[in-house]
This record gives structure tokens, sequence and C-alpha cells, in this order.
């Protein structure tokens, strides 16, 4: 999966992009980059369940099991 972001800033995941002395402190798991926005209750609804790796406005699905 593909997509233009149309920027020339690096994407990082975990460090601030205003400030890459800081970063995140905790573990993560998975990260999951959507083509539209999400809701309050959509991140809420499915933020412990599986994704269907096929849908239409999933960009990027990285799992670190």
């Amino acid at each position: 999966m593909g997509y233009d972001y149309g920027n020339t800033m690096a994407f990082t995941i975990g460090r601030n992009a205003k400030d890459s002395n800081q970063y995140f402190g905790g573990n993560i798991d998975e990260v999951r980059m959507w083509s539209d926005v999400r809701t309050e209750n959509e991140i809420r609804d499915n933020m412990f369940s599986e994704v269907a790796v096929d849908s239409a406005t999933l960009r990027h699905y990285w799992k670190f099991d």
C-alpha cells in the first residue's frame, strides 16, 4: 500500500515532529494509518481488534507482535 502525503518531512513513529529530542515513553504494539478521518467512536470500537488489511481507507498497517 502506498500513499503520497504531499510533503517531504520524514515519517516517524514515537517521536515528536516539532522536537526530535522528545520520544514516546511507552510501548507501541500497532500503528494504523488511514486516508480518512477516524471518529472517536471508530477508534474506541476498533482499538483492541484486528482490522481487514483490504479496507478501502487503510493505507498502512504495522503490527509489532
